[in-house]
């Protein structure tokens, strides 16, 4: 779990007493067809369909590791070395993993497309990371899009000033933006 989320497992649990409270039927890992649905008569229909993972398309010149964040979370295994973390969605996974695999004893890089890490988050949430992140070493990039990498680089861009940055010593390369929904089209 990444850290400060602990919350998220006691909203879990609420949520899940309040639906049985309320009669709500919760079905997992099914697949089902609108066809059944209809079927099956009911009122409403919430569903939950999962994500996959995405990577953007970078330049490949060499052969440096890279891992999923939600990969890392799941396997518990934590790269080290110095690491750079890309966070194009300025969301809570960018911080959190970046914060996560400096309390593991990472040199971390947190390189993020806005003014600042968790730009899309309320004020209380990004502003309270920001100083664990700069108590653990975390060193943030602002402005940065990356568009390649090789053996032991990562290379960016200043999307404002359009200039290249590189950040060399890499011993691994890790991507939050790994949320993208599984859909199927509307009938």
């Amino acid at each position: 779990m990444l850290p400060g989320r602990s919350e998220f497992g006691d909203l879990i649990t609420n949520l899940t007493e309040e639906l049985k409270r309320s009669s709500v039927e919760i079905l997992t890992q099914r697949k089902v067809s609108p066809e059944e649905l209809l079927e099956l008569g009911y009122d409403h229909v919430l569903m939950a369909t999962g994500s996959s993972s995405y990577s953007p398309s970078l330049e490949c010149m060499g052969q440096l590791a890279v891992s999923q964040a939600t990969e890392i979370l799941k396997s518990g295994v934590i790269p080290h070395g110095h690491v750079v973390v890309y966070d194009p969605l300025g969301d809570w996974t960018g911080l959190g993993i970046a914060e996560l695999l400096a309390k593991e004893g990472a040199k971390v890089t947190l390189a993020v497309n806005g003014l600042y890490p968790g730009e899309s988050l309320k004020s209380c949430v990004r502003d309270s990371a920001a100083p664990r992140l700069h108590n653990l070493g975390v060193k943030v990039l602002t402005y940065a899009r990356v568009f390649g990498f090789d053996d032991d680089s990562v290379y960016l861009y200043h999307i404002a000033g359009a200039e290249p940055r590189v950040i060399d010593g890499v011993d691994h390369r890790v991507l939050p933006c790994d949320g993208v929904p599984q859909c199927l089209p509307r009938r």
